[in-house]
């Protein structure tokens, strides 16, 4: 995830997560994890996150693909934010604008192509 995200981490783009925690649960029967900014990386933790993002694999794909408004997800609540909405609402954001450019071909073309097919 460091590596496909090293732009926007070398950026500063990612510093309003430093100290703070993000639960990203993804409800299709899939683990939940919460990942917090330390030392300019992403790194996973066992303490509870002060926001949750809860969603479908289709959805969070729909949302990095840019195939679905993230903010029509939000409102048809396909993804839902809990807990500080504020911290929520700015990592959905982020995902939003993330500059896929300088991910490898195959990533992007397999992400686009996963969330196209979920529409």
């Amino acid at each position: 995830m460091n590596r496909l995200l090293a732009e926007p981490l070398a950026a500063g783009e990612f510093e309003p997560l430093q100290g703070r925690y993000l639960t990203l649960d993804l409800a299709d029967g899939a683990p939940r994890f919460t990942v917090t900014l330390q030392a300019n990386r992403l790194r996973l933790s066992e303490r509870p996150g002060e926001a949750c993002i809860r969603g479908g694999w289709g959805e969070f794909l729909q949302l990095l693909g840019r195939e679905q408004d993230p903010d029509t997800l939000f409102f048809q609540r396909r993804l839902l934010v809990e807990g500080d909405t504020e911290l929520g609402l700015w990592v959905k954001n982020l995902l939003d604008g993330l500059d896929q450019s300088g991910w490898p071909g195959p990533v992007r073309e397999g992400v686009r192509l996963l969330a196209w097919g979920l529409r």
